[in-house]
């Protein structure tokens, strides 16, 4: 069996305060779009098969704002240059028929809401969104399975996925909140707790 492993990075706005960014809701979530994308292709035995990002144009909020550009260190020029959205899934759509991948893991169910909500804003500009809906209705939710295997009981107040790194003593190379780095970081949790469709 061969499993995807997503990330997103979408637009943002909030504040830094003693080097802590802080959602603070001036930027509804229904506001939001996608701006990067990362995924990681693996088969179950967590062999990389291959690697994927892009940046991604958004296409409402077309303005970085500089909390964004600080948490996430995509620039204003990233994003101009990024592919369409419905683009950068075509590629990740293209990866799941070449390698036949059935699920695709995220931690948490923010990245699956992120996908519906960019493809409501590409469709409200007459564009298409299909492979976004593609990609989510493969998604799988991976943090219960993490949780239970670094045994938290308390999913409400659970561990991000940098502090379960650490609990792990997995390090992470480059930047955290880059959409690829995120991705591998989760291949390589799932990869520790061998984390499994069953």
């Amino acid at each position: 069996m061969i499993y995807g492993i997503l990330d997103i990075e979408m637009t943002c706005d909030g504040k830094q305060e003693n080097g802590k960014f802080i959602d603070d809701g001036r930027m509804k979530r229904s506001q939001r779009e996608i701006i990067s994308v990362g995924f990681v292709v693996c088969d179950d035995k967590y062999n990389i098969k291959n690697r994927y990002s892009s940046f991604v144009k958004p296409v409402s909020t077309t303005s970085i704002t500089d909390y964004c550009k600080n948490l996430t260190g995509i620039t204003q020029n990233d994003i101009n240059h990024g592919k369409k959205c419905n683009n950068a899934f075509r590629d990740i759509r293209d990866m799941c028929e070449k390698y036949s991948i059935d699920y695709i893991f995220t931690f948490g169910n923010s990245d699956k809401d992120g996908i519906i909500i960019s493809a409501k804003w590409i469709r409200k500009k007459k564009e298409k969104a299909g492979n976004l809906y593609f990609i989510s209705e493969k998604i799988i939710d991976v943090r219960p399975a993490i949780l239970k295997g670094i045994n938290c009981k308390n999913y409400r107040r659970s561990p991000s996925l940098s502090k379960i790194a650490e609990m792990l003593q997995i390090k992470m190379k480059g930047r955290h909140h880059n959409a690829l780095n995120d991705a591998v970081l989760l291949y390589k949790i799932c990869k520790e707790l061998n984390v499994q469709v069953v």
